[in-house]
């Protein structure tokens, strides 16, 4: 595995465990490591060998995080790139970029740069344009930070405020909304993480680290 700090890692659903680390991205097979780093020769990707985070995109790639945007790995002819035009007009999404990705079931929710928030499915090519709820994001003036979905399949998203909702996986309703941790901070505006597991939530701050 490449040397550096490990950031974030990501299974699929095949075995195959993604490790994101500070000096490259690691795939492991059960046997052994396979590093990949963005080539200097290749213009469309940006050149940072540090993977702040690893998710699952809806066509099978593998989307990275770096301090300078996200870069796009495709498994299949092992190539980065940080144009994500291709991917998103495969959903006639335009003009605005993905930042964070999480699957729910069959269904991949795509967060945007603009702090909207799209539903989609590609084995069904269909789009969830999520009106209602986006409204409701603009109205509010709130931005998604991190999105979980927990085992008993119930939605959870932390805002960059600190606000926590948990929302009908289906209808994208608030059922409940927790006001402690942007209590805590006074409404300031931070870069969160949320980690859900039997224990219940977790938070993290990224903005401090």
């Amino acid at each position: 595995m490449s040397p550096g700090a490990v950031n974030d890692f990501y299974k699929e659903k095949d075995g195959f465990l993604w490790i994101a680390t500070t000096s490259g991205l690691n795939r492991y097979d059960g046997y052994e490591f396979q590093n990949y780093s963005p080539k200097s020769s290749n213009p469309s990707a940006i050149q940072s060998r540090n993977f702040r985070r690893i998710f699952k995109g809806p066509l099978g790639n593998i989307w990275c995080e770096t301090p300078e945007g996200i870069n796009i790995f495709d498994p299949i002819d092992q190539s980065f790139t940080s144009d994500q035009d291709a991917i998103l007009k495969y959903f006639n999404i335009s003009e605005r970029k993905v930042k964070d990705i999480i699957s729910i079931g069959d269904d991949f929710l795509l967060i945007h740069t603009d702090a909207s928030v799209t539903r989609v499915n590609a084995e069904k090519n269909t789009k969830d344009e999520l009106k209602d709820y986006n409204s409701y994001l603009k109205q509010e003036s709130i931005t998604p930070t991190s999105v979980n979905v927990s085992d008993k399949n119930e939605l959870w998203i932390i805002y960059t405020n600190g606000l926590i909702h948990k929302l009908d996986i289906n209808s994208f309703s608030i059922i409940s909304e927790y006001h402690h941790l942007k209590e805590i901070f006074g409404g300031e505006q931070h870069d969160f993480r949320m980690v859900i597991d039997n224990n219940g939530i977790t938070t993290l701050d990224r903005t401090l680290s």
